[in-house]
């Protein structure tokens, strides 16, 4: 599944931005004028002011969608949006919300708040987009945002929720293609993965028969489970203790088998003071993020400390304690609002401590692999599955959480990235749920509401109550 870029035009996109307007009103000849004369700041809307800007969508360099706006003294705003258009084949997929927002985002730089919008009566479904976004009506042909800034202003709780959120969706959604391969992801998924491919709470067809499970559509696995338990010790000790963890991941039941080491051995001691000493895969990876919910980024020690806190009941190894280090400070930062090179510097930062203070036998790779990771994805053109899997395929620990860190750093939506994560394969539910989880909280809007609708009513993990008794605690 191809991601979607959102970058500003330039006067070589007009052809393309005309064509999009067509589609539905007017002629390419005379939006290519408009759009054109807009953006050289020589055609002006009633009352506007000079600064203006046009944003688009692309996937897979093929523009799918355009927002355009300025700044106006008309009815009083700070503001107005223009043009607001997504090819018929790619509406309501979240596009024109991420439009939106990024048209928000540039109102806020400009210190608009109040923002108009002019909206045929007749076109229902455009009016019941924009009020969904929080506008108001002004007028029979007039919408208003009070202030549009609060599309892009969340509080903590709304991001805690949001990573816990992107966590639990995309763990059910990538666990669909895990362990597959490239080509028998297409063997399953011809068309790839979309969202949830069948009926929820339907088993899922490669999962029929299965001995140990038989997943459905929309079930969470272990990563999820132990996510829950990490942050149900954390609740009720108000503190990161490996004991009170270890009670908790031992009432886990999912994927307790001797196919899962690290899990079987921890179970059959049954003792919730166990150390591992061994182990360097990513499961304490995938269940650190309330470590990082917990602790705000500036309390670097404890995070590291609480990290491995989270991991040792079950790995013990160097990488898989920096992989949990890491993963914990980049849901920490995420919720601390920096930049996404911010985060991967405090992830890089938090694995390369790590491996200094609890170091393996061999010398230390793990940031080292993050940072290659990322790198390689910032320098595609695009971000296609199959790129990606010839390249850093997750099924090791030192592509896995490297590979989930890369997405979470150089894109911008949750739903984008479990779709990534889900048509590579390999671990897709682990690098689909810790991306997920930090893009989520990053921004907030962009885990696919349908989506967690579903895994909430197949699961009833009521991650609302969770995120209401974690975030109070944060500090």
């Amino acid at each position: 599944m191809p991601t979607i870029a959102y970058r500003e035009a330039t006067v070589a996109d007009v052809g393309a931005l005309a064509r999009i307007r067509a589609a539905s009103w007017g002629t390419e000849p005379y939006w290519e004028s408009r759009i054109s004369g807009y953006m050289r700041g020589e055609l002006h809307p009633q009352h506007s002011l000079p600064p203006r800007v046009v944003f688009v969508a692309a996937e897979q360099g093929v523009l799918v969608g355009l927002i355009a706006g300025h700044l106006t003294r008309r009815f009083g705003c700070d503001g107005e949006l223009e043009w607001l258009d997504v090819i018929p084949e790619r509406r309501r997929t979240g596009i024109a919300g991420a439009l939106l927002r990024t048209l928000a985002r540039w109102f806020q730089a400009h210190g608009a708040k109040r923002i108009c919008v002019d909206v045929d009566p007749r076109n229902a479904p455009a009016r019941a987009f924009y009020r969904k976004h929080s506008a108001e009506d002004l007028n029979p042909h007039w919408l208003v945002w009070p202030d549009i800034t609060a599309l892009v202003r969340f509080t903590t709780a709304d991001r805690i929720l949001a990573c816990l959120k992107g966590i639990a969706t995309g763990d059910a959604v990538g666990k669909q293609t895990e362990t597959l391969s490239q080509e028998e992801v297409l063997q399953w998924f011809p068309s790839g993965i979309h969202g949830f491919e069948g009926p929820p709470g339907s088993v899922i067809p490669r999962y029929v028969g299965n001995a140990k499970h038989e997943w459905r559509i929309g079930e969470t696995t272990d990563d999820t489970e132990r996510t829950i338990a990490v942050a149900r010790a954390i609740i009720t000790d108000r503190n990161v203790s490996h004991v009170s963890i270890g009670r908790e991941l031992l009432r886990c039941k999912k994927c307790v088998h001797p196919g899962l080491k690290s899990l079987w051995e921890f179970h059959e001691a049954a003792d919730p003071t166990r150390i591992a000493t061994s182990h360097d895969g990513c499961g304490a990876a995938i269940r650190v993020a309330p470590v990082g919910i917990f602790y705000t980024s500036h309390r670097f020690d404890d995070l590291l400390t609480g990290a491995r806190e989270a991991a040792m009941s079950t790995h013990g190894g160097s990488h898989a304690i920096a992989a949990a280090a890491a993963t914990a400070a980049a849901v920490s930062a995420a919720i601390d609002e920096p930049s996404p090179r911010q985060v991967l510097e405090v992830a890089e930062y938090a694995a390369a401590e790590s491996e200094r203070r609890w170091p393996g036998p061999t010398a230390p790779a793990f940031a080292k692999a993050v940072h290659a990771v990322h790198d390689y994805l910032e320098r595609l053109p695009a971000l296609r599955p199959a790129d990606i899997a010839a390249s850093c395929l997750p099924n090791q620990p030192m592509t896995i959480v490297p590979l989930a860190l890369g997405l979470a750093t150089v894109m911008q939506s949750a739903q984008e990235a479990i779709l990534i994560a889900a048509n590579i394969g390999a671990d897709s539910d682990s690098v689909a749920s810790i991306a997920g989880g930090i893009l989520g909280a990053m921004y907030p809007t962009t885990v696919n509401p349908d989506w967690y609708g579903v895994v909430e009513t197949i699961n009833d993990h009521d991650l609302v109550a969770i995120a209401n008794e974690l975030a109070p605690l944060r500090h």
